[in-house]
């Protein structure tokens, strides 16, 4: 299925969801006046909407740039910017307002605490490379502001704090005109600037190395990332309350849904997702005689997923425990034990007849072990040494072949399975090559198309035996760059056997030898 009938199933669903949250929540819509309508529930079901697009979208980008699957805008400390202008809101002014201008006043110092946020992660981004120190920052600033908030709510009395707390549950409901307008600015603005940074967001999962090395300024792509991003959460948290779980969980169902990473395609999927999942959250909120907290419901929504995530990415691990590998009876090497988690680039080296070319076709499965066991988490791709460049092939059909068991007769793929190799042949940066004929193009260039070959069966586990065999320096360096960026953006485990030493060392995670000792990196 391709990506524009998928979109129209997220519109679909988002429409029935957003239908059913106008339903819902005391009588239903038989003898409603018009102004209980458009006053209540119609405010209601847009505010989540809107939330759900702006958090949703902003978690996509923060995951991006910092290629953190569980970075949102919580982790970057807005949220608890945002209590802190609350706290502040109802310990200086507490009730000596007006209820309806008490809580315009709370949402406006949120939206503050929110901004102020916001300029410190963004002042920040620009000053350090690190996504590490910027995502550690992010951290130490929310546990700042979560110890302010904690001293002005021991100082407030209790009729500021019940404000504070209505207020830090968090909610769609009693949203006005004015501050649905003002989070759809928001929106706005996030998407152009989600829509004008997109190339930099693709770039920008591969890492940063390759992304400076592409000519792509990496934190001018960062900055813009986190000014849309915090202008669209600090909306939000302001007039909504402090929701988390929407901006983790919706990048990874829409990515998921759609089979790609491509923002241009991914961003009108998260949106959508994310306005699901809101609305989802709203619906049960208001399912109970006694309406249950936002915040609450979505967690209830969120925590699951997460904890899938989390689990997903742990089962993905390549380990061997006291493994003997050889053939025929005879042993080669071993016994072996090691562990390698996923996203890593491992670099395999050994004398000539010390079991390198074995150990691979045994993690495939082209030999049995002779003793002791492996686990690889999920599927093994083995990208053998010397394969032929049959004349006649073009790069594209080449890859395609790798789809064997995918394709018909007639060696046609279904919609799914040609998205998933046109991203493999971009992914490598083979678009200007994929129609030439692989008889013409250079070693160190098919060299990337059989990488490519790869990444059409989506392993857990790449293998390659001798990938810079009789390339020259420049196409050596090239193909083990590629490697390792690749193993860093996908979080595929890429295991390469080489006797170039000093350039495979330069380009891997960790070494593992084989011959008289076994090193773990």
């Amino acid at each position: 299925m391709k990506a524009s009938p998928k979109i129209f199933m997220l519109a679909t669903a988002t429409l029935l969801l957003a239908c059913a949250d106008l339903l819902t929540g005391g009588t239903g819509l038989t003898g409603l006046d018009a102004g209980i309508f458009l006053k209540l529930r119609l405010p209601r079901m847009l505010t989540a909407v809107l939330a759900g697009a702006c958090l949703s979208l902003a978690g996509l980008q923060m995951q991006s740039v910092f290629r953190n699957p569980l970075a949102d805008p919580h982790i970057m400390g807005v949220s608890a910017g945002a209590g802190t202008g609350a706290a502040m809101a109802t310990l200086l002014i507490g009730t000596s307002l007006p209820a309806a201008l008490s809580g315009l006043t709370v949402a406006t110092a949120a939206f503050l605490g929110a901004l102020l946020t916001s300029m410190l992660v963004v002042t920040v981004a620009s000053k350090f490379q690190s996504t590490t120190t910027l995502l550690i920052f992010g951290v130490m600033l929310g546990f700042i502001f979560s110890a302010l908030t904690s001293i002005l709510e021991y100082s407030a009395n209790a009729e500021s704090l019940k404000v504070f707390y209505s207020w830090s549950a968090g909610s769609f409901s009693g949203s006005r005109p004015g501050e649905v307008a003002v989070i759809a600015s928001a929106l706005l603005i996030g998407v152009t600037l989600t829509y004008i940074n997109n190339k930099g967001l693709d770039i920008a999962l591969f890492g940063d190395e390759y992304a400076s090395l592409a000519g792509a300024d990496i934190s001018r792509i960062r900055g813009i990332a986190m000014i849309g991003s915090c202008l669209m959460a600090g909306a939000v948290t302001a007039f909504c309350g402090p929701l988390g779980f929407v901006g983790i969980v919706a990048p990874h169902i829409a990515r998921g849904f759609l089979g790609t990473s491509v923002h241009m395609k991914v961003i009108p999927a998260v949106m959508l997702t994310g306005a699901g999942l809101t609305l989802v959250a709203d619906i049960l909120s208001n399912a109970f005689p006694t309406p249950l907290p936002v915040g609450s419901t979505m967690a209830l929504i969120g925590i699951p997923i997460i904890l899938t995530i989390l689990m997903k990415r742990r089962r993905k691990m390549l380990k061997a425990i006291e493994l003997t590998i050889g053939h025929r009876g005879q042993a080669v090497s071993g016994p072996l034990t090691f562990e390698y988690p996923d996203g890593q680039s491992v670099m395999l080296q050994g004398p000539n007849g010390s079991g390198k070319s074995t150990l691979m076709k045994t993690i495939s499965g082209l030999l049995h072990p002779l003793s002791g066991g492996f686990s690889a988490g999920g599927p093994v791709v083995m990208v053998p040494t010397h394969i032929p460049k049959v004349k006649g092939f073009s790069v594209r059909e080449f890859i395609r072949t790798s789809l064997f068991s995918a394709s018909g007769i007639f060696r046609k793929l279904d919609s799914g399975a040609e998205t998933v190799m046109e991203d493999a042949i971009r992914t490598l940066g083979l678009g200007s090559l994929a129609d030439k004929d692989i008889s013409l193009i250079s070693d160190g260039e098919f060299q990337k198309a059989c990488i490519a070959t790869a990444l059409t069966r989506k392993a857990n586990v790449i293998l390659l035996d001798e990938p810079t065999a009789f390339l020259d320096v420049d196409n050596r360096i090239m193909v083990l760059r590629t490697l390792q960026e690749l193993a860093h953006g996908t979080g595929a485990t890429v295991i390469f056997s080489t006797h170039d030493i000093y350039d495979g060392a330069r380009f891997s995670d960790a070494t593992l030898s084989l011959g008289d000792f076994l090193y773990k990196g």
